[in-house]
């Protein structure tokens, strides 16, 4: 017989068994004439979705968040490390909708930040391309503390990055001259 968290565990594994990440995570409704604000964003390339204008369809994403949340208290506490320890390349913009869907970005920050050697590059890109996205589909969702959480995480995240390759150097340090 297994214990309530490897049966939580066995779901979780099996949800994220089946993601496709190249389903659409979010499916627009029209209730008007337009999903999208007549008014321009701060940023013209970022088109903000209004509120109630689009809805998570994700398969993946809904099953987890259900899961979650007819999960007993005492498996909550387990559910999003168990989640968050399934992070790949694969699952990652599934696992951190999943987590903002149900309100836990401060779980997510502790993954992005404090296990930065724990997360490959390639997965920090897609568990930042999903926060983006989420930012854009569902901005009404996010407080100012979020933000302000998300603003710390970006600059951690920022100053990890190695800056530009140096430039090759001459003797004692003098930029070598240009051949022509």
């Amino acid at each position: 017989m297994t214990s309530p968290t490897g049966d939580l565990r066995r779901k979780i594994k099996l949800i994220l068994s089946q993601v496709d990440p190249s389903v659409a995570i979010y499916r627009a409704i029209t209730s008007g004439p337009t999903s999208y604000p007549k008014h321009p964003s701060p940023r013209p390339e970022i088109d903000l979705a209004s509120p109630g204008s689009v809805e998570v369809a994700h398969e993946q994403v809904v099953l987890l968040k259900t899961l979650y949340a007819q999960s007993p208290e005492k498996l909550k506490t387990n559910f999003l490390s168990l989640l968050l320890n399934q992070i790949n390349e694969q699952n990652a913009r599934i696992i951190v909708h999943a987590v903002l869907e149900i309100g836990h970005l401060g779980d997510l920050k502790k993954v992005v930040l404090d296990g930065p050697k724990k997360l490959g590059f390639f997965v920090r890109i897609k568990v930042w391309v999903a926060i983006r996205e989420k930012l854009t589909m569902e901005s009404h969702r996010f407080t100012s503390e979020d933000l302000s959480l998300l603003e710390t995480m970006r600059l951690a995240e920022t100053s990890r990055m190695p800056g530009p390759p140096p430039r090759p150097r001459g003797i004692a340090g003098i930029p070598r001259a240009r051949s022509v």
